[in-house]
């Protein structure tokens, strides 16, 4: 007759151990990712946020709204904006286009998709330069930063 088991043997400790150990590889994988995305998406509001600002005080101010060249947003690593003016279709409103992208420190490519605030104002309150960062229609959805 066979004895009666009353303890696990050395390869189901093995086996179990390697099990756990798989699982917990997975379940830290995986918060480490949402870590990233969290971050990502709080840094993302941010930018939003001062976008949003900085439309509102152009928006504000009396005198008329001018472009301005893509540069750094305060608090905020490695994102620019910029604000763009472009006439529309309607030959009596412009766009107010402010554009952010978060730009690699080393090489200046883009590391995440870019955000865009596009609003319409009337003719009298936007000024278009005779420079090269006017936009046409045709360009309204393209990278303002190339």
């Amino acid at each position: 007759m066979k004895a009666k088991q009353n303890a696990y043997t050395l390869l189901e400790v093995v086996l179990a151990t390697a099990v756990m150990a798989i699982g917990l590889v997975v379940v830290f994988g995986m918060m480490n990712s949402a870590r990233k995305k969290a971050t990502d998406a709080s840094e993302l509001a941010d930018v939003q946020l001062q976008c949003q600002t900085l439309l509102n005080e152009e928006l504000a101010k009396q005198t008329p709204i001018k472009p301005m060249a893509p540069r750094p947003l305060t608090g905020i690593p490695n994102w620019y904006a910029g604000l763009f003016i472009y006439p529309t279709a309607n030959g009596e409103m412009y766009a107010v286009h402010i554009a952010a992208q978060k730009l690699s420190p080393i090489d200046g490519t883009p590391q995440s998709a870019p955000f865009h605030l596009i609003r319409w104002v009337s003719k009298h309150r936007a000024e278009i330069p005779q420079e090269s960062n006017i936009m046409t229609e045709e360009q309204e959805f393209t990278d303002p930063f190339l």
